[in-house]
């Protein structure tokens, strides 16, 4: 088995498998969104994934392997375990990695929709990122060791 987290998540036969994790925490995490931002990121969530329904598995199949890198940076040797307390240790640097990345992406769009949508959301990102960390890291933990 894989020993360090980076080589667990990068593991090719298990790349879909934590794609499917990860788009299944977004799904929940929108879902469970209130309040005049949360309706505006319901909103933005079904529009997306009206036009093309599997956009989000596409995002996360692109960025996935620099989220691992973000991780990597500050969490690769933590072991099962301990990875939602370095989550909530670094929670700042990890949510600002991995907004450059999805960044990076969003300015390369040529659908104006998308563009519009991401730019009238970004602004609140960190804060959806940051909340979004311990689900993730407890998400990675169920399933890092099998």
């Amino acid at each position: 088995m894989a020993s360090s987290l980076s080589e667990q998540l990068l593991a090719p036969e298990r790349r879909f498998e934590w794609i499917d994790v990860f788009e299944e925490v977004i799904a929940h995490e929108v879902a469970g969104k209130r309040g005049l931002q949360g309706t505006s990121l319901r909103v933005a969530y079904r529009t997306l994934r009206a036009g093309r329904p599997d956009v989000v598995r596409r995002v996360l199949y692109r960025c996935w392997p620099e989220w691992v890198r973000v991780f990597a940076s500050r969490c690769d040797d933590v072991p099962t375990g301990g990875l939602e307390a370095a989550f909530a240790l670094h929670q700042d640097d990890l949510a600002e990695g991995m907004l450059v990345v999805v960044d990076h992406y969003a300015a390369k769009t040529t659908t104006p929709v998308v563009e519009r949508l991401y730019r009238s959301l970004r602004g609140h990102a960190r804060d959806h990122v940051v909340c979004a960390l311990p689900k993730v890291a407890r998400a990675i933990e169920q399933r890092r060791g099998e």
